[in-house]
């Protein structure tokens, strides 16, 4: 991306609840990055078409997808241009929704290449950056066996693929009518201010 062009943001809800708190503490990141001066778009995967994969491993070696034109396919560019990706994902059973999983496993050749026989796979997007936000309606403490492996599937994931990965915003206790607190909230939008920051070693 050229220097004098605005940060481009890429964010993924992946909570299939419009108002939820996903929802909102992904409104403030969205704030904060727009405010720093960033372009962003975001990707609601509950309104996307997603065939899951077929593990024909043709795009290993080809560098794309066999399969008919999706949203998967879309993501892939976009991503390729961002400089930085904010996730917003509920908690399911201590994991991620099987939506935002079918979409990340579509990804595979998008984020890493893996086209020489034997070698460690290849980073493709070296100097980006990964922001997590994730909510889980279980209480504290039971909160951190569910949190911690979804927030570290995405950071291995992305870390393997050269993101650099920002410390992950969990709420917990969420299945509570209260509402947010502005601390996390701001802190939500400090995360989108942060990742608002061209990555000037990535060539678009």
């Amino acid at each position: 991306m050229e220097q004098n062009k605005s940060p481009f943001v890429v964010t993924i809800m992946a909570s299939p609840r419009p108002d939820g708190n996903v929802a909102k503490l992904l409104d403030a990141a969205e704030r904060g990055a727009k405010d720093a001066g960033a372009n962003v778009t975001r990707l609601t995967l509950s309104h996307m078409t997603l065939r899951p994969c077929i593990a024909c491993m043709k795009c290993r070696t080809s560098g794309s997808c066999i399969l008919p034109h999706d949203d998967a396919h879309d993501t892939a560019t976009l991503l390729a241009k961002a400089d930085s990706v904010i996730i917003a994902t509920p908690v399911y059973w201590s994991s991620i929704p099987g939506t935002l999983k079918l979409l990340l496993d579509r990804l595979v050749y998008a984020l890493i290449d893996t086209s020489a026989p034997g070698a460690m796979p290849k980073q493709l997007h070296h100097g980006a950056r990964l922001g997590i936000i994730c909510a889980c309606t279980a209480p504290w403490p039971l909160s951190l066996t569910q949190t911690r492996p979804t927030v570290k599937a995405l950071r291995r994931i992305f870390r393997l693929a050269g993101y650099t990965v920002y410390p992950a915003i969990s709420v917990t206790g969420t299945n509570n009518t209260k509402p947010l607190k502005p601390a996390i909230l701001k802190s939500a939008t400090v995360l989108g201010s942060k990742l608002s920051v061209t990555c000037r070693s990535r060539n678009h």
